[in-house]
């Protein structure tokens, strides 16, 4: 009868040579491509040497398909997840994940995988929200997710008890609200009128109103994303403050739907046409420049727009609506619904990548950037006349 199969990580008996007035000791492991190697190593004692190899093993064992099973701490699941997600996610997006690990190793570090229950994680995640906030417990959640995830790839569960939880609100906080379409018109030429015309922060808005564009993305946009004769757009940079580091641009990793060209309306497009032939009045326009930068001709910071925003919102006339940075983007959105275009079409034109699977299996995206483009001029143009 044949001998069994070793699984992949598992050793055979050690053996044990003396060598040279030394011990060796050895053994066959299954590596993660499967194929059997023998692993030695020579020590002064034999126990000394055994040792070493058990070392070696394991080190072998947890490089090649990991060490995570049901006893595995929620503090070392932790940092293998960080680990594993280093070098695939920005800088910013490391940070924000760094303080929600804090948390979680904080107040469940110290249990184990299969200890980390529904009614436990829920616990966890309420008391996030009441101590710090619904967006440090939407971050932890988030990490959570993927460690628990991250446990699944390597055998250790088969179902994520971070999708038994409840969805997190924001409470006794408001998001920003849309603008209605009949107020919009008057919104931008309220806008126009205040200091923040005089910032040069006006056609931001205008701009992002019109694009959609998140406020990151619409102030790291450079010269060699746009395109002029076919009035499109590339959005791949996003600009964000960055510990340590102030204002930087960063490559778009929000998401993978993200990183998007699209089609420009014909009034955006001209405000494009406009900074650009007033920018080249004053020399030559390099293809990294920004078409947003800030008064000093670095990068604006998003939560300047905000405050500013602030102080004029009494000026827009919207009573009872929280106007914020964001609000320009629902907006676009909002039309868009309006006039007719299908959810997977807007979440394409927005840079959203939550639509079903089915949508993005059978319909295929990017098709009706330029109709998205078409709907906003005539709502823009609709809005003047009100």
């Amino acid at each position: 009868m044949p001998r069994p199969k070793m699984s992949i990580g598992q050793h055979g008996a050690i053996a044990f040579m003396r060598r040279e007035g030394k011990w060796m000791a050895y053994c066959r492991i299954r590596c993660n491509d499967g194929r059997l190697r023998q692993l030695e190593r020579t020590r002064a004692s034999k126990l000394g040497a055994q040792m070493a190899l058990e070392d070696a093993c394991r080190e072998i064992r947890e490089r090649s398909f990991g060490s995570i099973d049901l006893n595995t701490r929620i503090e070392d699941l932790a940092q293998r997840y960080m680990r594993d997600v280093q070098s695939r996610r920005s800088t910013g997006t490391i940070q924000t994940y760094g303080t929600a690990v804090r948390h979680i190793c904080k107040h469940l570090g110290a249990y184990t995988i299969q200890e980390a229950t529904p009614a436990r994680l829920q616990a966890f995640i309420d008391r996030i929200v009441r101590q710090s906030g619904a967006d440090q417990a939407k971050s932890c959640k988030t990490v959570l997710n993927g460690m628990f995830g991250l446990s699944i790839r390597e055998g250790a569960l088969t179902h994520n008890p971070v999708g038994e939880l409840e969805r997190i609100e924001h409470i006794g906080k408001k998001g920003s609200d849309a603008i209605p379409l009949e107020d919009l018109h008057h919104v931008l030429c309220a806008i126009d009128d205040s200091p923040l015309a005089e910032n040069d922060e006006a056609d931001v808005f205008r701009f992002m109103a019109g694009t959609g564009l998140r406020a990151g993305e619409a102030l790291g946009l450079c010269w060699d994303c746009v395109n002029f004769r076919n009035h499109v757009i590339t959005v791949k940079r996003i600009a964000k403050r960055v510990k340590g580091k102030g204002m930087a641009l960063e490559e778009h990793a929000k998401t993978e739907a993200g990183v998007r060209t699209i089609s420009v309306p014909l009034h955006a497009m001209e405000l494009l046409r406009a900074r650009y032939d007033e920018r080249q009045k004053h020399g030559r326009i390099e293809p990294g420049d920004l078409v947003f930068p800030s008064p000093l001709g670095g990068i604006r910071d998003v939560g300047l727009l905000d405050r500013h925003l602030r102080r004029v919102r009494a000026r827009l006339g919207c009573e009872g609506l929280r106007i914020t940075s964001h609000s320009f983007r629902k907006t676009c959105a909002s039309i868009l619904h309006r006039q007719g275009l299908s959810d997977l079409d807007v979440a394409d034109y927005l840079g959203h990548s939550d639509v079903s699977t089915t949508q993005r299996v059978y319909i295929a995206r990017g098709q009706k950037s330029e109709e998205a483009a078409r709907m906003l001029d005539n709502a823009f143009a609709l809005s003047s006349h009100n």
